[in-house]
């Protein structure tokens, strides 16, 4: 996530959005009886849907006065890049939690 003056109220705001997609997850898979890869699916390309609206929204000649400008390529790494990050589990990064492979 961007840098904003407050890391607190990006906690707050991402754990919100959290919930909401959640919600919305569950009540998919209730309501159409679909698989969860489909519903992830289908909220993967709704959140391109709108990736596309606010960046069209900041293209010209509707120039946004926040002075994002968009480019399509490097945000869509970047989205890829935080959906990973969360998707994935951890790497382990200390060796004290590390597998034993062998012996010295």
């Amino acid at each position: 996530m961007h840098d904003t003056a407050d890391p607190a109220t990006d906690r707050d705001n991402a754990d919100i959005l959290h919930q909401r997609v959640l919600t919305l997850f569950c009540e998919a898979l209730e309501v159409n009886e679909a698989q969860p890869m489909d519903v992830l699916e289908t909220l993967a390309a709704a959140l391109g849907k709108v990736y596309r609206e606010v960046a069209d929204a900041h293209m010209p000649p509707r120039h946004c006065v926040c002075g994002w400008q968009p480019s399509a390529y490097a945000d869509v790494h970047a989205l890829q890049y935080a959906l990973a990050r969360a998707a994935l589990p951890a790497p382990l990064s200390s060796l004290a939690l590390s597998p034993v492979i062998g012996h010295a």
